[in-house]
Parts: structure tokens; C-alpha cells; sequence
């Protein structure tokens, strides 16, 4: 794939992450701003708000993926693969639990049955997906710059994960009202942390990139003193007559 190519297909997916981002923003507004509505109240309203969700996610990290395609192309077509897997799941999980009952009530309870499992393993693969793209997309731009701080950030990212795979389990994590208020204080942390990854990651591969190109301008050109030049000149006049 060439340079040009990725780079339209990230633009691409940057425009539908933010028209992704606007969509959800919109609907908790109206939703926070028109009581009456009651829009999440639908099961066929929250299909489309989780389905948004998942889609702008997924699009927000298949470009982190596509970022790296260059030096890491097998772990980046890893990467996209998980993430189309986790998407497709996510959507047969959220229709067949929401759309099936909008047909036909008494199938609609079985399949919230048969989905229960299901939509486990899938939020669980989804979960980790993301961990995975976090994880080789940041190191594959800093390598083992700041290699300490990177763990850490990490070390948070796994702990949220783990946390949000128990509760999926249907482990009661979230009984306590003081543990919510830690767990939500984590996140806020975790997210500040990958913030700073992000911004550090991409400053170091635009250096990067910087580097490698100015080594392939050097390898084709060299670099002579004005009065050599000169001299040179005048060698190849005097050759010419």
C-alpha cells in the first residue's frame, strides 16, 4: 500500500471518527436536554447510539493501525484485523439482542439468553483488542524512549481492562459506590497518561520521519565548498577547449 494511499484512508477515517463523535455528542444532548424524549428508553435507539460507538472506536483505532503499516506491517494488519473482528461481533451482539425482539418478543427473550455469552466473550475481545493496539502502536513510535513511562501507562490500560473483564463476568466490581469513584479517578489518570503517549509518540515519529529523510537526501547528494565548486568549474572549461 502506498504512502498516498494510506494517507486518503486516514483522512478518510479521521472525517467519520469526528462525524462519528458529533453523532454521540448529539445524542446524549438531546437526550440530557429533552426529558420528555426519553430517547435511550427505545432498545432500537440504543442499538444505534452502542453501534455508533463501537464504529467511531473502531475507526479511531483502525487509523492508529494503518499509522504504523510502514514499520510494523504484520502486527499492523494484526491489529486491523482484531479490531474488524471485534466491530462485526459488536454489531451482531448489539442486533441480535435489540433488533431481534423489535420482530418478535417471545424469540426476542430467547435471544437475550443466547446472547448473554456471546456478547461476554465479544465485549472481552474488544476490550483487549484495544489494549494490543494501544500498546504496539505507542511502542512501535517511541521504541524504548521513555520505556518506563510507557509501562506505566500500560500497567493502567491493563488494570482498567481486567477491572471492566471482571464486571463482564458478572462480578459485582462496581457494588461499592467507593470503588466506582476509584475506578472513575483511574480512568481519568489512564486517559491524561495516554494523552501525553499519544502527543510524545507523534512527536517522536515526525522527528523520526524527519531524520530518515534528511539520511536519503545525504545519500544522494554531497555537500563542496564554494571555491571548489568554482574550481571544478573552471577545470571543465579548460577541459572543453
Amino acid at each position: 500500500m502506498s504512502n498516498k494511499a494510506i494517507k486518503v484512508i486516514q483522512k478518510g477515517l479521521t472525517i467519520a471518527s469526528i462525524a462519528g463523535v458529533g453523532v454521540i455528542v448529539l445524542m446524549l444532548i438531546l437526550s440530557l436536554l429533552i426529558k420528555n424524549l426519553k430517547l435511550f428508553e427505545e432498545d432500537f435507539v440504543q442499538g444505534i447510539f452502542l453501534s455508533v460507538v463501537v464504529i467511531t472506536a473502531a475507526v479511531y483505532f483502525c487509523s492508529n493501525a494503518l499509522s504504523i503499516i510502514k514499520q510494523r506491517k504484520i502486527l499492523a494488519y494484526i491489529s486491523l484485523g482484531l479490531l474488524g473482528l471485534s466491530l462485526i461481533l459488536a454489531l451482531i451482539c448489539f442486533w441480535y439482542m435489540w433488533g431481534v425482539p423489535l420482530y418478535n418478543k417471545e424469540v426476542g427473550k430467547l435471544a437475550r439468553d443466547v446472547n448473554e455469552g456471546f456478547g461476554k466473550f465479544t465485549g472481552i475481545m474488544a476490550i483487549f483488542t484495544i489494549l494490543f493496539v494501544i500498546i504496539v502502536n505507542s511502542y512501535t513510535k517511541l521504541g524504548k524512549k521513555l520505556l518506563p513511562f510507557q509501562i506505566i501507562t500500560y500497567v493502567f490500560v491493563l488494570t482498567i481492562d481486567i477491572i471492566l473483564t471482571l464486571a463482564i463476568m458478572g462480578v459485582e466490581v462496581f457494588k461499592n459506590s467507593g470503588f466506582v469513584t476509584i475506578f472513575v479517578i483511574l480512568c481519568l489518570i489512564t486517559f491524561a497518561l495516554m494523552c501525553v503517549v499519544n502527543i510524545l509518540a507523534a512527536k517522536h515519529y515526525r522527528q523520526t520521519l524527519i531524520d530518515t529523510s534528511e539520511k536519503v537526501d545525504n545519500d544522494e547528494y554531497i555537500t563542496i565548498k564554494r571555491s571548489e565548486y568554482e574550481a571544478l568549474l573552471n577545470k571543465i572549461k579548460e577541459l572543453e577547449k
